[in-house]
């Protein structure tokens, strides 16, 4: 039978005196996973997304298109729960662009953001069929030529720069007070409006479909995006003067929304004695945007029925969906001079940056007492040696080492901003749904953390033994024999998802040769696994096929090193001599590469492989 359930929000709710994240009990995901931990709710998800959906749907007489920021958490797992719930995604570079294409976020539904795009993401973006948002003049030149060269259209978007010249209010992310027009006015997004409005034409590649214009999270009251708006409408009045006959058909309103709860900026001397309670929501921003954007289109002979209305709602989507769980693992308290008591946990202001980067100030909750009375202040800290204050003077029940906290609306933005400092490993990240939870990104070990470095030669450890340059340091790639290079390449690439890196063709006589089968035609291809790592496929013809019976004819093992020739004396030493290095100098990815093999005892084949310098 249900015990007394006390509900908190739509996803949190208290039983037994014990905090739940939809039907999983916060205590149980602490134990199972680990701490620190981020927890995210997949129903969340889907029902913040169906609010902004339904909201700007029935406000808006004209097709609406939700683009959630992806950069507001990277997870492909979360990113793949709005894909299948239908939205569209906004992508700032080329990173978060794989990640929506990983993720099965149809082209066409892309915004492709950010600034510099080179002209090769535009190519793949053109071939995509995605939309492109440019963030520079110059940029259309690029997206014209990318246009030419994959021959076909390119669609593109505007951002532009209003002036918000009336936004006179103190903005909601400025520590210095400045206002929302001070502080927009920094930000280097978008094309300048004396750029955009010196543009007469556009070249014959570029499909224009609308503007972009994104104003951020400056304050939750809906009238500054009313007042944006204006700005937004008499931009466009402009450029339709300019580029006589073009209408949007697409207007990319962005983001920038707040949470229910809206920890932001809650440090800050503007924010510190704001209501609390819940911001606006998707129905009130919808119907105070809505309107004021079809005015305005009217009034300067746009049909808004004609136009797609788009939004980049991010923070407002993760945020309240997920939480961060740390374990209490000290409390220290100080008389004086100054009364002091400091709650150290697991995590770090490392993990939640956002209470530096936006001043946001959390909301705390003992998950084993979540209703407890506040009867203690101190500082929630973290274990990094920074000042590292997760939340300064927070109203807490008392804590002593072992107590589990969660950190509520933390799903946007700190696992996607959170760093490595002191070499610490970030958390991984479970998924909830119902009674269901599994980890969707794993933790990162100390190992991941230094996966990047690499310590040049003459800077190598010393053994007791003296220097050991023939030690091979990594598995440099694994080849494998195959009998039909098509049909293996078909099997790594399109059915385990692997990415073609390099194929080509040889008779035999150049590196191949030291595979010692004389001057057999060879075919072959390199398939990545990600982080540099390579299958090798090798498809021998001619009259001496590989003998699968042979061990060393059906796979060989090639281990890098960085002396080649000290390696190769230390093999000759032991037993029969193999064949002397080699020089690759064939164009590719081998390029400058020293190489030969040997055998193990059992007779499978070794190579050992010293990569080009640099």
């Amino acid at each position: 039978m249900e015990t007394s359930r006390k509900t908190i929000d739509e996803m949190l709710s208290v039983r037994d005196d014990e905090l739940l994240v939809e039907e999983c009990r916060a205590a149980d995901l602490a134990r199972r996973f680990g701490t620190p931990l981020h927890v995210v709710s997949e129903d969340q998800l889907r029902r913040n997304l169906s609010r902004f959906q339904s909201a700007f749907e029935r406000h808006w007489p004209g097709p609406t298109l939700l683009l959630p920021s992806i950069k507001a958490n990277g997870s492909l797992a979360l990113r793949r729960v709005l894909t299948l719930a239908g939205a569209g995604c906004d992508v700032f570079g080329e990173g978060e662009f794989e990640a929506a294409l990983r993720t099965g976020t149809p082209p066409e539904k892309i915004s492709l953001n950010g600034p510099m795009k080179s002209q090769g993401l535009l190519e793949r973006a053109v071939r995509a069929g995605v939309m492109i948002t440019l963030d520079d003049i110059g940029e259309l030149e690029t997206a014209a030529a990318a246009s030419r060269a994959v021959g076909r259209p390119a669609r593109v978007r505007l951002r532009i720069r209003p002036d918000l010249a009336g936004q006179a209010s103190a903005s909601e992310m400025s520590a210095a007070g400045d206002s929302i027009h001070e502080a927009y006015q920094r930000y280097k997004a978008g094309i300048p409006t004396g750029d955009l409005l010196a543009l007469d034409r556009v070249a014959p590649e570029i499909e224009l479909r609308g503007i972009h214009f994104h104003i951020g999270r400056h304050s939750a009251d809906p009238e500054v995006w009313v007042e944006a708006v204006g700005d937004l409408v008499e931009i466009i009045e402009g450029f339709r003067a300019r580029l006589v006959g073009w209408s949007p058909s697409e207007i990319d309103i962005g983001g920038g929304f707040p949470v229910p709860r809206d920890p932001f900026g809650r440090l800050l001397p503007q924010r510190r004695q704001a209501d609390d309670g819940l911001a606006p929501g998707p129905e009130q921003y919808a119907a105070a945007i809505c309107p004021a954007l079809e005015g305005g289109l009217r009034s300067i002979g746009v049909d808004p029925a004609s136009v797609r209305i788009e939004l980049e709602p991010g923070r407002a989507i993760y945020g309240d969906a997920g939480i961060h769980l740390a374990r209490v693992g000290n409390v220290k308290r100080q008389a004086g001079p100054q009364p002091m008591t400091w709650v150290e946990t697991d995590s770090s202001d490392a993990y939640l940056p956002d209470v530096n980067l936006e001043f946001n100030r959390w909301r705390c909750l003992v998950v084993e007492r979540p209703l407890a009375a506040p009867e203690i202040t101190a500082d929630v800290t973290g274990r990094t040696c920074a000042l590292d204050v997760i939340i300064p003077d927070a109203e807490l029940p008392r804590v002593e080492a072992g107590d589990l906290l969660a950190f509520l609306d933390t799903g946007a933005y700190q696992d996607a901003g959170s760093h490595n400092f002191n070499s610490l490993p970030r958390p991984g990240t479970v998924l909830v749904h119902g009674r269901e939870a599994e980890l969707v990104r794993r933790h990162e070990t100390v190992d991941d953390v230094f996966a990047r470095d690499l310590v040049p030669e003459h800077l190598a450890e010393e053994k007791a033994d003296g220097p050991r340059p023939w030690r091979p340091y990594l598995i440099d790639h694994v080849a494998v024999n195959c009998a039909d290079l098509g049909r293996s390449v078909h099997f790594y690439c399109e059915v385990l998802g692997l990415e073609l890196r390099a194929r080509g063709e040889s008779d035999g006589t150049d590196e191949f040769a030291i595979t010692g089968r004389g001057e057999v035609p060879i075919r072959w291809a390199d398939v990545e696994v990600g982080d540099g790592q390579v299958v090798e496929l090798i498809e021998y013809g001619g009259p001496r096929p590989p003998d699968p019976a042979k061990a060393g004819d059906q796979v060989h093992v090639a281990l890098r090193v960085s002396d080649i020739e000290a390696v190769h004396r230390r093999i000759c030493e032991e037993g029969p001599r193999p064949a002397d290095p080699f020089l690759i100098e064939t164009p590719g990815a081998w390029q400058g590469a020293r190489v030969f093999y040997a055998t193990d005892p059992d007779g499978v084949s070794i190579e050992l492989v010293q990569p080009a310098r640099g």
